[in-house]
Parts: C-alpha cells; structure tokens; sequence
C-alpha cells in the first residue's frame, strides 16, 4: 500500500516503504570464533526487493573478564 506524507506546507512526497514487495529476500548470516577469553564476530543482513535493497553489516571483538 503506498504512503503519500504530506509538508506543513501542503507539499506531497512518497513515504518510506513499510514492507518489502512480494518478489522479495531477507537473509542474514553470522560467524563467531572464540579463542580463550577473545571472541570476534562479524555479521550480516540483507533485504533485496525488485527496485531498491537494505543492507547492513556489524565487525567486533569482545574481551572476557
């Protein structure tokens, strides 16, 4: 269903998107390693539709204590 936003002052625009179209895909993926009180990791996630795509990634490490 598409959203029209409307300005204060009166002008009209698309809105954002809400949901993906339905020839669509979302995927993610993760992979973690350890080695004694080290972990890193790294991250995924994707949303691909007909005309645009989301996209976001994360990269870390973590020290235990």
């Amino acid at each position: 269903m598409p959203v029209t936003l409307v300005a204060q002052d009166g002008t009209a625009f698309a809105g954002n998107r809400i949901d993906l179209p339905q020839d669509s895909v979302s995927l993610g993926t993760s992979l973690t390693v350890h080695k004694s009180r080290w972990t890193g990791f790294v991250s995924y996630r994707g949303q691909f539709g007909s005309s645009w795509q989301d996209n976001g990634g994360t990269v870390g490490v973590r020290l235990a204590f």
